[in-house]
């Protein structure tokens, strides 16, 4: 059996869109068809190609296909692609190193069983009673990593990633964090100047 090609996988993939757009009487994409180098006239021979045809033109090795591709938009798409990356990777792992719960609701929007069905998702632990109070020396490396970065901000305007840049620089639980906070914006002695008391969000 002959393989298939690079150059005919690339063509079926070609076809298959120009196909795809006669169907759903795209005209947008039928417009594109000149790009391509299509014609009206040829949709009906196109159309007419069986499954044994469609296996020989994978074979061919030859190149029949231009290619443009339009670079500002391609940035773009894969600038909004890494945002959607590193957004998923942020929540990943703001779960699985137990994010308490007024962190995720004010984030995400998370409620008591979205936050479980996103565990299970992550595979991550599920949280257990109180947390313990924080030692002297974690709230010392807290409150310094905050006033190196977050000045000035409440908590709940902290972006995820601020959250796991503290953790990985602390090292102290991200449940521990955000006692640390609630309790230095009820004394008034947060960063950047008195915060008001933060509370769970609804």
């Amino acid at each position: 059996m002959i393989p298939y090609t690079k150059e005919g996988r690339l063509l079926e993939a070609i076809l298959e869109y120009a196909m795809e757009c006669v169907r759903q009487e795209d005209f947008d994409g039928l417009e594109s068809l000149d790009d391509l180098g299509l014609r009206r006239v040829d949709i009906p021979e196109l159309r007419a190609l069986t499954l044994d045809d469609l296996r020989s033109l994978r074979q061919i090795t030859y190149n029949i296909v231009d290619i443009k591709i339009d670079r500002d938009r391609l940035w773009l798409a894969l600038s909004h692609i890494e945002r959607e990356r590193n957004a998923r990777t942020n929540m990943e792992y703001l779960f699985k190193h137990d994010a308490p719960l007024p962190v995720l609701q004010g984030l995400y929007g998370l409620h008591g069983e979205d936050c479980a069905v996103h565990r299970a998702l992550f595979d991550a632990p599920s949280q257990m009673g109180r947390a313990r109070d924080p030692e002297p020396e974690e709230i010392r490396k807290v409150m310094a990593a905050v006033r190196a970065g977050l000045a000035g901000r409440e908590v709940t305007e902290w972006p995820p990633d601020e959250w796991v840049a503290v953790h990985q620089e602390t090292g102290v639980p991200l449940r521990l964090v955000w006692q640390i906070m609630n309790d230095a914006a009820t004394d008034g002695n947060a960063p950047g100047g008195p915060l008001p008391k933060l509370r769970a969000i609804d």
